[in-house]
């Protein structure tokens, strides 16, 4: 199951930082408007990073070793499954929403 785990870790990641979005504003105040644009680049930068570490750093490692087929096949395995969650996760909403 190429692919699986980083794509896992992906959704994951997402998973944990929504609910600490959607739940931030119950344990601290929403940032003055000026400083919104800074705490929203701020964090999809982070995002962004850790995302890409998530995905990328093992093929970067078969890279590195010299197993540059392993490497491609492991970000299109990857690719693959977060393409089938994200179908499977559309998929409940709409079915979540027509109710």
């Amino acid at each position: 199951m190429k692919g699986l785990k980083p794509a896992l870790g992906i959704v994951g990641y997402i998973s944990l930082f929504t609910v600490f979005i959607t739940s931030a504003n119950k344990f601290m105040p929403g940032p003055d408007p000026a400083w919104a644009p800074l705490v929203f680049l701020t964090m999809f930068c982070f995002s962004v990073l850790t995302c890409g570490l998530i995905v990328f750093y093992q093929p970067y490692m078969l890279f590195i070793d010299k197993k540059g087929k392993e490497a491609g096949q492991l970000v299109l395995a990857t690719a693959k499954w977060l393409g089938i969650f994200l179908v499977v996760i559309v998929a409940s909403v709409m079915v979540m929403v027509s109710r």
